[in-house]
C-alpha cells in the first residue's frame, strides 16, 4: 500500500469521476501559482474543488479555504483553461479527502462563512497484495447529513460486482487479473452461490469458474458436474444472466427429444416469448447468431426448437440470456436475480429433471 501515492489517488478519482456523480474532472488546475488537486463539475454545472491528502495532514482544510476564496477571482481564467463557460460559481463547494481529520478540521467547517460549503470525506485504500491494484472506499464525515459525492452502498461498496468488474477489465496482464479476481471477486461469487443454495425452493448447486478474461457463477442441477444446465451470471465484456445449457450432451439430447416429440410446443414457446428482451442462442440449428426474442414469433420459435439436434458436446449450446443494464450489483441483488431467473425458467428445468 505504501507504493500508492496521492497522484495515484488523484488519477483514480478523475478516472472514476462519473461514478461519484461528476460529469467533468480535471487534475492539477493552477491559479495564482497554487495548484488545485482536482477541479470538477456535477451535472448541474456546480463547481467543486477537491483536495486530497493520503497521510494525516493538519493543513488540508486551511489550504482548501485559501483556494475557495481565491478561485472566484480567477474564474474566467479557469473557464478558459477547461473550455467550459456555463459554471454556477455561486454554488462553489470544497471537498477534502483524507485518511483522517483533526478535531479542529471538523470545527472549522462548521464556521458560518463556509458551513454547508466544505465537505469532509475519509477514505480507505482497498488493495490486494499487489500495491498497484486498488480502489477507494469513501465515508462522508460532514458537516451535513449527506455530502455532494455519490457514495451509496450500491456504487461505493467494495461488494459492488459491476464496479469490481470494470476495474477487472481495466487491468493488464493475466497474473494481475487472476490475482484481482481471486482476492476480490471470487469470494463474492461464492457467497452469492451459498445464499442461493440456502433457499429450499431452488434445488441448484453453485459452480464458480474463471477463464482468462471471463468468469461466471453457474447454479446448476448437479453438485459435481459444473456444466449441467444452469442459471448463469456471466461476466465478460458485458454481464449476462439467464438460462444456460452449454456442455451437457445428455441434457441437450433430452431437450431436443422433447422438442421433437411434444405434441404441442405452444405452451413452451409462450413462456419463452414472455422474455422479449432476452436473446436465444442455439447455433446447432445452423443460425450462428443470437436472436432477440422480440424478433421472433411463436411459429418461428417452434421451427427453431425442432431444428435443435446435438450429436456431440459442442452442439449443446442452448442459451436464453439477457444483458444486465444496471450500474451496480450487490450480493443481495445478485442473489435475488438468480432466484428470479430460476423461477422464470423452471419450466425448462422441469423437463430436464423429470
Amino acid at each position: 500500500m505504501t507504493n500508492i501515492s496521492e497522484k495515484d489517488i488523484q488519477n483514480y478519482l478523475v478516472k472514476n469521476s462519473e461514478s461519484y456523480g461528476l460529469i467533468f474532472a480535471e487534475k492539477e488546475v493552477t491559479i495564482a501559482g497554487l495548484r488545485i488537486d482536482i477541479f470538477a463539475l456535477d451535472k448541474e454545472h456546480n463547481p467543486y474543488i477537491l483536495e486530497i491528502k493520503k497521510d494525516k495532514d493538519r493543513h488540508i482544510v486551511g489550504q482548501a479555504i485559501q483556494y475557495y476564496f481565491l478561485i472566484k477571482l480567477y474564474k474566467e481564467e479557469i473557464e478558459k483553461k477547461i473550455n467550459f463557460y456555463d459554471i454556477k460559481w455561486d454554488n462553489l463547494s470544497v471537498i477534502c479527502l483524507a485518511k483522517e481529520f483533526l478535531e479542529r478540521d471538523y470545527q472549522a467547517v462548521e464556521d458560518e462563512k463556509i458551513k454547508n460549503v466544505f465537505h469532509l470525506y475519509i477514505f480507505n485504500i482497498i488493495t490486494t497484495n499487489r500495491d498497484t491494484i486498488f480502489s477507494l472506499n469513501l465515508v462522508y464525515k460532514g458537516p451535513n447529513e449527506n455530502g455532494p459525492l455519490v457514495i451509496s452502498s450500491k456504487n461505493s461498496n467494495s461488494n459492488d460486482l459491476i464496479q469490481l468488474h470494470k476495474e477487472f477489465l481495466d487491468l493488464r496482464g493475466s497474473a494481475i487479473k487472476k490475482d484481482f479476481y481471486t482476492k476480490k471477486i471470487k469470494i463474492l461469487l461464492d457467497e452469492i452461490g451459498e445464499k442461493v443454495q440456502q433457499n429450499p425452493e431452488i434445488p441448484l448447486f453453485p459452480h464458480v469458474t474463471y477463464s482468462c478474461d471471463d468468469y461466471y457463477l453457474r447454479m446448476g442441477a448437479s453438485s459435481s458436474e459444473k456444466h449441467r444446465a444452469s442459471i448463469i451470471l456471466y461476466f465478460s465484456n458485458d454481464v449476462f444472466f439467464g438460462f444456460d445449457l452449454t456442455h451437457s450432451l445428455l441434457e441437450g439430447q433430452k431437450l431436443a427429444t422433447f422438442f421433437k416429440t411434444c405434441q404441442n410446443l405452444d405452451l413452451f414457446c409462450e413462456k419463452t416469448l414472455l422474455n422479449k428482451k432476452y436473446f436465444i442462442y442455439i447455433p446447432n440449428t445452423g443460425i450462428k447468431d443470437q436472436i432477440y426474442l422480440y424478433n421472433i414469433n411463436n411459429k418461428g420459435l417452434i421451427m427453431l426448437l425442432k431444428s435443435y439436434n446435438p450429436i456431440i458436446l459442442k452442439d449443446c449450446y442452448f442459451h436464453l440470456n439477457n444483458i444486465y443494464k444496471n450500474s451496480f450489483m450487490s450480493i443481495t441483488e445478485a442473489t435475488e436475480l438468480i432466484t428470479t431467473e430460476y423461477h422464470k425458467f423452471k419450466y425448462i428445468f422441469d423437463i430436464l429433471l423429470n
